[in-house]
C-alpha cells in the first residue's frame, strides 16, 4: 500500500470513529474501490458537516430571536416599572396632601367648643331667659309711656 492510501485510511478510520461508526479496515482488493470508499467517507463526512452547520445556524436563529425577545421583554417592564414608580410617586404625594388636610381639621377642631361647653352656655341661657329681655326701642318705649303716666298725674 502505498503512503497517500495508508493516510486515507487512518483519516476515515479516525473520521468514522468520532461519528460512531466503526472503522472497517482496507480491503486488498484495488485502488479503484479504495477510492470508491473515500470518496463515500468524504461524502459521509460532508453531508454530517453540513447537517451540523444546519443545526449550528437554526440554534444561532433561535438565540437570535431569544435575545431579541428578552430586550423587547425588559424594554417592556422597564416601561411598566416606570409606569408603578410614577403611579406609587403620585399616590405617595396624594397621601402626604390628605395626612397635611387632617392635620389642619384635627387642629381646626381643637379650637371648637366642646359638648360640655355648649351644655354650660345652655344651662346660663336658660337660667337668664333672653327672650324676655326688652330691646332698645321697648326699653324707651316703656320710658317715655312711665314718663307720661307721672306727667299726666
Amino acid at each position: 500500500m502505498d503512503e497517500a492510501s495508508a493516510k486515507a485510511n487512518i483519516a476515515r478510520k479516525t473520521s468514522d470513529a468520532l461519528f460512531g461508526e466503526v472503522a472497517q479496515q482496507p480491503t486488498k482488493k484495488g485502488g479503484h474501490e479504495e477510492f470508491s470508499q473515500i470518496i463515500d467517507s468524504v461524502n459521509t463526512l460532508s453531508r454530517r458537516i453540513r447537517m451540523l452547520e444546519e443545526r449550528y445556524y437554526n440554534i444561532r436563529k433561535k438565540t437570535t430571536l431569544t435575545d431579541q425577545n428578552m430586550l423587547e421583554d425588559n424594554k417592556g417592564i422597564t416601561q411598566k416599572l416606570k409606569f408603578l414608580t410614577d403611579s406609587i410617586n403620585d399616590l405617595k404625594k396624594k397621601i402626604s396632601d390628605v395626612v397635611e388636610k387632617l392635620t389642619m381639621f384635627d387642629e381646626e377642631l381643637k379650637d371648637t367648643a366642646k359638648k360640655s361647653d355648649l351644655d354650660v352656655i345652655k344651662k346660663y341661657l336658660d337660667f337668664w331667659e333672653p327672650i324676655n329681655f326688652l330691646t332698645e326701642k321697648e326699653a324707651v318705649k316703656l320710658i317715655k309711656d312711665y314718663l307720661d303716666e307721672i306727667n299726666l298725674k
